[in-house]
């Protein structure tokens, strides 16, 4: 059985929205990045705190990295497979968010608010989505100076966000001091 490739206006179309859908994302958590550590807090996951603060920051820095990676159609291959891997990462964190009753998912900050359970479902079908585009995207790389360039755009932009992730997390961690206090 040979797998139905969409249209190409049907490929670019879907690939836009998950791209944006990446994009969003990772931004909405990062500019009020206190808001989306105090929400990923609220999962009550077992590890450090200090490295979920990391953590979380690290996870922001990819999601934009995939979203304008599908969006540019830079690296296709290589990027729906990113968005492949944090989607089927972020399904048991979900799962684990609704069963420790976390308030809110998180995914987009404070930009959008759902339970957890919701942001399961739409995590799944956003992975459904990035299997059908597998198919489409072309395995070859492009060598041409304007792929070039949006690689080293798309490599710009998130190492942006993760400097300043980075930085926002130094003001947000507590000190020692106010840990004893």
């Amino acid at each position: 059985m040979e797998i139905q490739t969409p249209k190409p206006w049907l490929f670019s179309l879907i690939r836009y929205f998950l791209g944006s859908v990446f994009i969003v994302s990772g931004f909405s958590k990062l500019l009020p990045l206190k808001d989306f550590v105090q929400q990923a807090l609220a999962y009550k996951i077992p590890i450090p705190e200090d490295a979920l603060y990391y953590l979380s920051v690290f996870l922001i820095a990819i999601e934009v990295w995939v979203g304008l990676s599908i969006l540019l159609n830079c690296n296709l291959r290589v990027s729906l497979l990113g968005a492949q891997i944090l989607l089927i990462g972020m399904i048991p964190i979900t799962i684990w968010g609704s069963l420790n009753q976390a308030p809110t998912c998180g995914c987009y900050g404070n930009l959008i608010k759902r339970e957890p359970w919701q942001a399961t479902v739409e995590d799944c079908l956003l992975l459904a989505v990035s299997f059908m585009l597998l198919p489409c995207s072309k395995s070859k790389c492009k060598t041409s100076a304007f792929a070039t360039i949006k690689s080293i755009v798309t490599l710009l932009i998130t190492i942006g966000a993760l400097v300043y992730g980075i930085i926002q997390i130094q003001n947000i961690i507590p000190s020692p001091i106010d840990k004893l206090i």
